[in-house]
């Protein structure tokens, strides 16, 4: 009897540790820019998040410099994190990130060389 009990609980267990959502957090640089991200695109803004769905978004970063990403999270908040280097404000070249964020982020900050900085323009697709 132990011996059964022991195994339903363990079955338990695992099944709700199987059920556990996976996060799909991502950001990454893309060279083919879907047609309506690219229509939804203002060169006149040098940072843009242009939404596609509730955890799909594309981020619009004009830079003269090398960039590298990463994200943050701190609770419902979403820090993405973009270091320039060799940045000169010259030749402005535009890079399109493509984003997924889990459901728990309702925030979502840009942090450009450590600084919290607004978006320029926030869109939907």
């Amino acid at each position: 009897m132990k011996y059964l009990l022991s195994v339903v609980l363990a079955s338990g267990f695992l099944l709700l540790g199987c059920n556990e959502q996976s996060s799909i957090l991502s950001i990454s640089e893309i060279d083919t820019v879907p047609n309506e991200v690219k229509e939804a695109i203002d060169l006149e803004y040098n940072l843009q998040l242009i939404e596609e769905d509730d955890q799909t978004y594309y981020l619009f970063f004009r830079s003269s410099g090398e960039v590298s990403t990463s994200l943050e999270t701190i609770e419902d908040t979403l820090m993405i994190k973009l270091d320039e280097d060799n940045a000169n404000n010259e030749n402005l070249m535009g890079k399109v990130y493509k984003l997924t964020v889990d459901p728990e982020h309702e925030v979502i900050e840009a942090v450009i060389n450590g600084e919290t900085v607004p978006f320029d323009n926030v869109t939907g697709i």
